[in-house]
């Protein structure tokens, strides 16, 4: 059963089920899977440019830049906003994600 949540008219829980499956099922040698994964390209290596003391706040926009995210800043209080450009969690939208650090250093993802 599918059972996320409450079962409501526009949601309800419901049976899970397989629509097609192949006439054969084959098993398959560990040799194609990892030849598969191997043309994915390799995710670029992060730029780290601020290494923290201990006791020092982390310059959220430093860091945001390091790993390549696009993002606008804004003053927000005495701390700063920084507005994605794209959200890094999801590609599905591209507004709307924001992270905030306070002045004490904090943030508010």
């Amino acid at each position: 059963m599918a059972k996320m949540g409450d079962s409501v008219n526009d949601r309800p829980h419901r049976r899970s089920r397989i629509i097609h499956s192949p006439a054969e099922i084959a098993i398959v040698s560990r040799e194609l899977p990892m030849h598969l994964s191997s043309l994915l390209p390799s995710p670029p290596e992060p730029v780290r440019t601020n290494h923290k003391q201990k006791g020092e706040s982390l310059d959220l926009g430093d860091w945001l830049s390091g790993y390549g995210l696009s993002f606008r800043e804004k003053p927000y209080g005495t701390g700063r906003l920084f507005l994605f450009d794209q959200c890094p969690f999801s590609s599905a939208h591209s507004d709307g994600a924001y992270a905030i650090q306070f002045e004490n250093g904090a943030i508010l993802p």
